[in-house]
C-alpha cells in the first residue's frame, strides 16, 4: 500500500498517486508476466526508481543557489532462466511497458545462447538494506527546493568566513530511492531509502 507520507511527497512533485501499488511494482509484474510468457523457467527481476532533486551554486555563474529538478529515472535488471541451467542477464533503462518486454526477450535470447549451469537459478533471500546510511528519512518529503539553496548558501558563507579562502562551487544532491526485487518462485523485496550529498571545492 502506498503511504500517506509518500503521497505527500508525490504531490510536491506535481504526481498524482491513483494506485495502491509502490511505484516499482507495475513494472516488475509486467515484467514477470512477459517472462512466463516466453515459458521461462524461471525469472529475476529488479527495478529501482529515482528521484533526484539538485541545487548548485558556481562561482563564475550565479550569485546564491539554484535548484533543478526532481529527474526521476528507472533502472532494470532482467535475470531470465531456461531449462538447463542457463542463464541471461540485461541491465537498462526502462520507461514503458515495450521497453520492459524488449528487455525481458533480450535476457531470454542471452539465456539460450548461454552455457548450462548446474547452480543457475533464483536466489532464496535477498540482502536488504535495513542499517547504516541509505534508510528512508521521513523528513525528507517536508524539503523544498528553498531549503536545499539554503544549505549551499549557508556552507559558501561558512567557507568565505574563513580569512583568505574563497569556494568555487557547491553541489548538492538529494536522492529517493524506491527499489524492488522479484522472482517468479514468489519471493518479494520492497524498500524505499533517501540519500544527501554536499560537495564543494
Amino acid at each position: 500500500m502506498v503511504s500517506d507520507l509518500y503521497k505527500m511527497h508525490m504531490s510536491k512533485l506535481g504526481v498524482v498517486v491513483v494506485s495502491s501499488n509502490h511505484p516499482c511494482e507495475s513494472l516488475t509484474s509486467l515484467a514477470l508476466e512477459h517472462a512466463r510468457s516466453l515459458s521461462c523457467a524461471a525469472v529475476e527481476v529488479v527495478v529501482e526508481k529515482r528521484n533526484t532533486c539538485v541545487a548548485t551554486w558556481d562561482n563564475d555563474a550565479v550569485s546564491s543557489a539554484i535548484s533543478f529538478g526532481p529527474e526521476e529515472k528507472s533502472n532494470m535488471t532482467v535475470l531470465a532462466y531456461l531449462r538447463g541451467g542457463r542463464c541471461g542477464r540485461v541491465s537498462g533503462g526502462v520507461g514503458s511497458d515495450a521497453s520492459v518486454r524488449r528487455m525481458v526477450d533480450l535476457a531470454v535470447e542471452r539465456a539460450a545462447a548461454s552455457t548450462a549451469s548446474n547452480t543457475a537459478g533464483p536466489a532464496d533471500k535477498y540482502a536488504q538494506n535495513d542499517q547504516g546510511l541509505g534508510l528512508y528519512d521521513k523528513r525528507q518529503s517536508q524539503l523544498t527546493d528553498e531549503s536545499r539553496e539554503t544549505v549551499v548558501n549557508e556552507n559558501v558563507e561558512d567557507v568565505r568566513s574563513q580569512a583568505g579562502v574563497e569556494p568555487m562551487a557547491f553541489h548538492y544532491t538529494e536522492e529517493l530511492v524506491h527499489r524492488q526485487v522479484v522472482n517468479s518462485g514468489g519471493l518479494e523485496q520492497y524498500e524505499m531509502s533517501t540519500r544527501y550529498t554536499l560537495l564543494g571545492r
